[in-house]
């Protein structure tokens, strides 16, 4: 699993075959999953999959259909 951090949140990430699963911890009010192909972008999207708690985190699976798809969890 790799992780990141965003203002004290750690976004943990799992490929599993053709998809990902990315989770974060509860509660993370206000926070929004956001993806681009270029990091470099200020065109970041929102995520339009819908996330599920698991044991106490939003976790969101995600399809690996996309080379160089990043993903942020931002406080708009």
């Amino acid at each position: 699993m790799n992780t990141g951090t965003s203002a004290g949140l750690r976004l943990g990430v799992a490929r599993s075959n053709s998809n990902l699963t990315l989770s974060w911890p509860l509660p993370s009010a206000g926070f929004v999953l956001e993806s681009t192909t270029n990091v470099s972008s200020t065109n970041w999207q929102r995520v339009i999959e819908m996330p599920t708690t698991n044991s106490g985190r939003l976790e969101l699976t995600a399809p690996f259909d996309q080379q160089g798809r990043f993903f942020r969890l931002r406080k708009p």
